[in-house]
This record gives structure tokens, sequence and C-alpha cells, in this order.
């Protein structure tokens, strides 16, 4: 099980901002990328993270 610090979160949320702007379909983009994560098993422990991932995947 490996678990993430809120930097590298940060980081891996600016790369799905940047991401899902220069694609133009922020959502489905960023629903792949969230799937992408679980299927690494890599586990967001903060209900607050989850959260701002997906304010991020609505905007």
């Amino acid at each position: 099980m490996t678990s993430i610090n809120l930097h590298q979160l940060m980081e891996k949320v600016k790369k799905v901002q940047l991401f899902s702007k220069q694609a133009g379909k922020g959502v489905l983009r960023c629903r792949w990328w969230k799937e992408r994560e679980k299927k690494k098993r890599i586990l967001f422990h903060h209900i607050a993270d989850i959260e701002m991932l997906e304010l991020i995947c609505q905007s």
C-alpha cells in the first residue's frame, strides 16, 4: 500500500488540471486519471484530498 503526502498530491493535481485544460474534456480525463491511479493502488487517505480532486474534476 502506498500513501501520498499532500505535496505529492498537489503536484499530481496540478498535472491533472493542466492535462484537463489541454484536453478540453476535464471531467472525462480526470475520471480516467482517478481510475488509473486506483489500479495502481494509490490511496487518498484524507477526505479533503478526495473532495479537492472531485472539485477539480467538475471545473
